[in-house]
């Protein structure tokens, strides 16, 4: 059993980019059952964030890949409005303390482990008739490969402008 532990145990490190969350599933496609993964977290090899969601110890999860994960969850999920803004470099003033602004279509929560390092906020809306697979100026940050979906500069405009009159606790309710 110590060989077949080691082995998947390498894969895990050598497939999984560094600061980059995982979950239970992403395990599973690596031949890492529940019970190995509980074995990995109490051995100190991985960081259990929540429950299905994990990392390297010692590592901790960066904002992009932790956006492409979420992002596999929640339809549609993207940054935008103010934050995809900043983000291109279009701002009038930077705020020290930034709420990441994202957008989807999935009535839900953003998770606990996510907000805790990332202060954000997640609109449910429709500004478009689109499929939530297929968004209108919405695209990867920067055109790479590995990059969160963003709003066009246009876009999130329009996305910051239909916030305009409501109420700050209303906005962030699914």
């Amino acid at each position: 059993m110590t060989t077949t532990v080691k082995t998947k145990l390498n894969t895990l490190y050598t497939t999984l980019p560094p600061r980059a969350p995982l979950t239970s599933e992403d395990l599973a496609a690596l031949g890492i059952s529940a019970d190995l993964a509980v074995h990995y977290v109490k051995s100190g090899w991985l960081t259990r964030l929540a429950r299905g969601v994990f990392c390297r110890p010692n590592d901790p999860p960066a904002l992009h890949p932790s956006l492409l994960l979420l992002q596999r969850r929640l339809d549609g999920l993207h940054v935008g409005g103010k934050s995809a803004l900043d983000w291109y470099g279009l701002r009038q003033y930077v705020s020290q303390h930034p709420v990441l602004q994202l957008y989807g279509w999935t009535a839900g929560r953003l998770p606990e482990w996510f907000t805790e390092r990332f202060p954000a906020e997640y609109h449910r809306k429709r500004l478009f008739n689109e499929r939530p697979d297929a968004l209108l100026h919405v695209g990867p940050f920067e055109n790479r490969s590995d990059a969160p979906q963003v709003s066009a500069p246009e876009r999130a405009l329009l996305e910051l402008l239909s916030d305009v009159g409501v109420p700050a606790a209303a906005a962030g309710s699914p």
